[in-house]
C-alpha cells in the first residue's frame, strides 16, 4: 500500500485520518470503531475530492474491520451512505 504523499495542503487531514486508521486497526478499540468510522465519513465529506489519495489507507481498512464481522454493528444504512459518499467523490474527481 503506497502512503499518500504529505503536503502542505494535506498535512492535518492527513495526520488525522492516519490516527483513525490505526484506532480501526487496533481490535483492542473495538468500542470505539462505529465512531472511527463516523468520523472518517466526516472527513471525506469535508475534504471532497481531496480525500482520494487516502482511498489506499481508508478501503483496505475498512474490508478488513467488515471481514472480522464488526461490521454487523454498523446498520447498512451507514455502510450504503459511507460508500455513496466514496463513490461521488471518485465519480466527481478530475
Amino acid at each position: 500500500m503506497k502512503k499518500p504523499e504529505i503536503t502542505k495542503e494535506n498535512k492535518f487531514s492527513m495526520i488525522a485520518m492516519e490516527s483513525l486508521i490505526k484506532i480501526l486497526n487496533d481490535q483492542t478499540l473495538m468500542d470505539h470503531h462505529i465512531t472511527v468510522l463516523k468520523g472518517i465519513d466526516h472527513l471525506v465529506n469535508e475534504i471532497g475530492k481531496d480525500c482520494i489519495e487516502f482511498l489506499p489507507l481508508i478501503i483496505p481498512s475498512i474490508l478488513n474491520w467488515i471481514g472480522l464481522d464488526e461490521g454487523i454493528e454498523m446498520s447498512p444504512l451507514q455502510i450504503t451512505k459511507f460508500y455513496d459518499s466514496l463513490k461521488n467523490i471518485i465519480k466527481n474527481a478530475p
